[in-house]
Parts: structure tokens; sequence; C-alpha cells
């Protein structure tokens, strides 16, 4: 229980270094020691350990400031959460619209990720924001239309660490440039449409691409193929599009409506 709290007090003293660098930018290691009212030596051993995970660097006069790495992962985070909240809204109206299932999915440690659904049942529909994996990125449409805007050294390095799709989950894609091929073609239509015969599901998704964005989401919606025409097909599609133009409007513009 005692080592438990003193990991809890590590923890609560480096976000107090970072706060305390967020605000004045940079700061010697006195001066630290002096507003979070803690000792130079333990403040020290906790510096030297954000230094090792590159979450902090030290300048040539000898401050230390929150380092591009520490950065970057806050703006991926705030840039995550902005997508989610304005994805809901837009899925909650094409769920509505369409009364079939619509998720949002991104890109993970080489893992498709569910960030945000809706289901449509009994003329109501239901949202979770529940992060959770589904899938490899080739075994679902959202994962193929991620993977086919990736740009083409993350894609590389995506299909090296995944390899080639079993037949299970891409039929057909028997080399690397067959794959390569598939994904250009959902690249250039900005639609990727799969059947799973197993499951019995029709898979229809769209990315969604912000010039200024870094993180890039895709939008699929998913029903029986029983349900299946090419009417039903192209009135998704259509949905689709235009719940994809409406997000990457608002990211580029960063507004919430």
């Amino acid at each position: 229980m005692e080592y438990r709290m003193k990991k809890i007090q590590v923890i609560e003293r480096m976000f107090s270094i970072l706060e305390v660098l967020n605000k004045c930018r940079a700061a010697y290691l006195r001066e630290l020691a002096e507003v979070i009212n803690i000792n130079k030596t333990t403040l020290h051993g906790i510096i030297c350990s954000l230094l090792e995970l590159g979450y902090l660097e030290k300048d040539d006069s000898g401050r230390y400031r929150i380092s591009e790495k520490f950065t970057k992962l806050a703006l991926y985070h705030r840039e995550r959460d902005m997508l989610t909240r304005i994805a809901i809204q837009e899925i909650s109206s094409l769920c509505d619209e369409i009364k079939e299932s619509v998720v949002v999915a991104l890109l993970e440690d080489n893992k498709r990720v569910i960030i945000a659904s809706a289901d449509y049942g009994e003329n109501v529909v239901m949202v979770n924001s529940k992060v959770h994996v589904d899938g490899t990125i080739y075994s679902k449409s959202t994962g193929r239309a991620l993977l086919s805007v990736a740009c083409d050294e993350d894609r590389k390095l995506l299909i090296k660490k995944s390899g080639l799709p079993s037949e299970e989950e891409w039929a057909g894609i028997d080399s690397t440039k067959k794959l390569n091929e598939e994904l250009n073609s959902i690249r250039e239509s900005r639609i990727s449409v799969m059947v799973d015969k197993i499951l019995g599901l029709v898979g229809i998704a769209v990315p969604v691409v912000a010039e200024d964005a870094k993180l890039c989401i895709a939008i699929g919606v998913y029903y029986p193929e029983t349900r299946h025409s090419k009417v039903q097909e192209q009135r998704i599609i259509e949905g689709l599009k235009k719940a994809s133009e409406h997000i990457s409007a608002k990211l580029r513009t960063g507004i919430m409506r």
C-alpha cells in the first residue's frame, strides 16, 4: 500500500512539473523546486525519468522545457477528442437517416480502433463512444479505407507489420502488388465495399481526410446481406460521403456546430 502511494505521489509530481513548464515554457531545476515545493534531489530524479522518456528536454542554458514529443502527444489526443465529438454528431444523423449501424474508426498501433458507433433500434439512435479494437486492418471496410489513404511510407510499414491478408480476411490478395492495386483503387474512388460471407454482413466505408488534420478516420456502415441492394448501397454511399464532407469541413475550421 505504501509503495503504491509513493508511485501515485511520483506521478502527481511529474504532472506538476509538466504543468509548471507548460505555463512558464522553461525553468531551471532550482526554480522548479521552489514552485513545486520539493527538494532538488527528488526533483532531479523525476526530471531524469522524464528526460529519458523524451517528454522533457534541456536547453543550452540548463533550463528544462517540454519536448516536441510530449507536445505532439498532447495535440494527438486533443485532435482525437475533437474528431470523436464531431463524428458522433454526424454518425447520429446518418444512422437516423439510413436506419443502419454506423461506426467511426482510426488506425492505432497497427490496429483498427473504433472510437464511436451509432446503432439503430426500435426507432432510437443509440450512440457509444467507448473505444475498442475490432478486427484487423484488412477484415473490415473501414480498415481498408484507412489503409488506402495512408501515406506510402506508412502504408508500406503497416503492410510489413501485418503481412498479407489471409483468404478469409481479403479473398484474392496473394501478393503485395495486388494488395496495393486494390488499395489504390479504394483511394481513388474513396469508397470501400466488402461482403463478409461468414457473418453475412455488408460493409461500406469512406475515409475522412482533412488537409490540416494529423489524424485520418473512416466512417463505415454495416448491415445484413439480406437487406443489400444496389439502391441501398448507393443510398448509403451518398450518406457516407455527405457525412465525410461535413466532418472534413469542421476539422478544417476547428468549429463545432
